[in-house]
């Protein structure tokens, strides 16, 4: 596999990464964690273009396209590093007459990650607090919650969020997949890993099942050996040194794969489809700082590993899917920079 890196550009502790159709267009969004962060757009046959959705924002945790609406999305401000994020809050942007507008639309303190997961013509808001109060950084006192609600037709409509679940510690990871043919959120806390799934109906309840009673940092999911059964792969325990892919045998869990380094400070994580072919892609802030995919080798029966870059600390990645190839997307923390490769 070659791999090629473009710089796309230089943002202040860059964290959160998306990607976003524009006018028909797909862009690339990277936005920085420190105070006063911009949050810029990359577009063009090879994301020459950029363009400042906000220049002074930060504390940009997750950058959310609204489903099935172009020009729109909903991303967090105000989520600081050092766990700072008593003014965590939803802002809504929209791109019209040539520039992006974006207004406050809901003030969820100490919220980290949140999704839009759309069923039934229903957009629906999971949105997941780290915690829910800190009297400093270390304080774990206070357990976060996920909370859940409708998000409206117009930013100019109030949403009400209600709390699905309480008492998750350290509650960190999310993961958008499916459960028994539902859109479904994988939230990953110190408590364990728990599923919500969309009302089967409109009006009727959320799925809510307890997938595992381990701490996990950070989650993905994907069938990425191809024999029809999901892998787990798990970032644990929180911002922790174990890299590992693991599949459910019966009742139990078993460790299919670990990374062979030690991952300091783990973090990335995807899994999906990669130039047609499963791939899961992860990082680590610290340390090596590597961004890694880890693939499944039918011949040999086992995966595989090989590392994309190093010394870059990656926070999130994404993958954009082209006709003429598959591009990953890394918002590299340690450089400062956001990064494209390009898979061959």
């Amino acid at each position: 596999m070659i791999v090629e890196k473009k710089k796309l550009g230089d943002i202040p502790r860059c964290y959160a990464v998306s990607a976003i159709e524009v006018n028909g267009e797909q862009q690339l969004v990277f936005a920085g964690e420190g105070e006063g962060g911009p949050c810029y757009a990359y577009s063009g046959e090879d994301f020459d273009t950029c363009t400042a959705i906000w220049e002074r924002g930060g504390g940009t945790m997750s950058f959310v396209p609204v489903p099935g609406r172009q020009n729109e999305f909903l991303a967090t401000q105000n989520f600081f590093p050092g766990f700072k994020a008593e003014t965590s809050r939803v802002v809504w942007g929209k791109f019209a007459d040539g520039h992006w507008v974006v207004r406050d639309y809901i003030t969820i303190p100490y919220l980290h990650r949140f999704d839009l997961l759309e069923a039934d013509g229903i957009t629906y808001f999971l949105g997941a607090t780290l915690c829910s109060f800190k009297a400093e950084r270390e304080d774990w006192r206070y357990p976060g919650k996920v909370y859940a609600g409708i998000l409206p037709g117009d930013w100019d409509e109030p949403m009400e969020v209600v709390p699905l679940k309480e008492g998750l510690y350290k509650n960190h990871g999310y993961f958008r997949g499916a459960w028994e043919g539902l859109p479904a959120g994988y939230v990953a806390a110190e408590n364990g890993v728990w599923v919500f799934s969309v009302p089967k109906s409109p009006g009727s309840s959320w799925g809510l099942i307890r997938l595992m009673d381990q701490p996990v940092s950070d989650i993905a999911v994907f069938d990425l050996d191809g024999d029809g059964e999901d892998e787990y792969a798990l970032l644990h325990p929180f911002h922790g040194d174990s890299f590992d892919i693991v599949k459910k045998r019966g009742s139990e869990f078993e460790t299919v794969y670990s990374y062979p380094k030690t991952p300091e400070f783990s973090h990335a994580v995807w899994a999906g489809m990669l130039n047609g072919h499963p791939a899961l892609i992860g990082g680590y802030r610290r340390g090596a700082a590597e961004l890694f995919i880890v693939r499944f080798n039918q011949r040999n029966g086992s995966f595989e590993t090989q590392v994309l870059d190093a010394g870059v600390g990656p926070t999130n990645v994404s993958v954009l899917h082209r006709p003429q190839g598959d591009i990953i997307a890394a918002a590299n923390n340690r450089m400062h920079e956001a990064a494209i490769y390009y898979i061959y």
